[in-house]
């Protein structure tokens, strides 16, 4: 085998789809519970703020529209 890499339109495109999922899940639990970790601490954490409401809501929306059906 040459060790070239194959151009298949969709199979190397779902481990990054995966990692969009998995970022997805991960922040709309974190709006659910509306907390986000203290900078520096494994166990504090703090309110989230209006500011981190809507970029939130919005790297949803943008991962959203990224995700292969």
């Amino acid at each position: 085998m040459s060790g070239k890499k194959t151009n298949h339109p969709a199979s190397h495109k779902r481990p990054v789809n995966r990692r969009r999922k998995s970022a997805l899940n991960l922040l709309e639990a974190q709006l659910k519970s509306g907390v986000k970790p203290v900078k520096g601490s494994h166990t504090e954490t703090e309110k989230l703020t209006e500011k981190d409401i809507s970029r939130i809501n919005r790297e949803i929306s943008i991962l959203k529209a990224k995700i292969i059906s």
